[in-house]
């Protein structure tokens, strides 16, 4: 690629606007920046995800991944956009060697903390398995 087609982006992200949230409001204002930026991002596409500690039904403390939702447009998104999956029932499909996308989403409903939550994105796998604690 020619150095002259290279588009710079603004930098939109304040430190004033961002100083007192929590992770998952950080992470709804990264995913509407990026959303945000139609030379990023077609309408509705992408995906971003955070991985936390949240508490479970029954008051336990678990590895969750919060990925944007299925259906959700990312320069909009709010926080119930990014339905919880356990990480230690996403992460025993590391092994796994296929998996049918409608057998992954059947899977994913059970993994889910709310089960009344948006589905999850279909690049959940993906996100779980980047060892990072968030992707975009």
């Amino acid at each position: 690629m020619d150095r002259a087609q290279i588009t710079t982006l603004p930098d939109r992200w304040s430190e004033l606007e961002t100083a007192n949230l929590s992770a998952l409001d950080l992470l709804v204002y990264q995913s509407r920046l990026i959303g945000s930026e139609p030379e990023l991002v077609l309408w509705g596409g992408g995906n971003t995800s955070l991985k936390l500690e949240e508490q479970d039904y029954r008051g336990r403390t678990c590895a969750v991944l919060r990925v944007k939702g299925s259906g959700s447009d990312l320069k909009a998104v709010v926080q119930r956009d990014f339905p919880a999956v356990r990480m230690d029932d996403v992460l025993a499909l590391f092994e796994r060697d296929e998996m049918s996308d409608e057998q992954m989403v059947e899977y994913l409903q059970f993994a889910m903390l709310d089960p009344r939550a948006p589905r999850p994105s279909i690049e959940t796998l993906l996100h779980a398995f980047v060892p990072a604690r968030s992707v975009a």
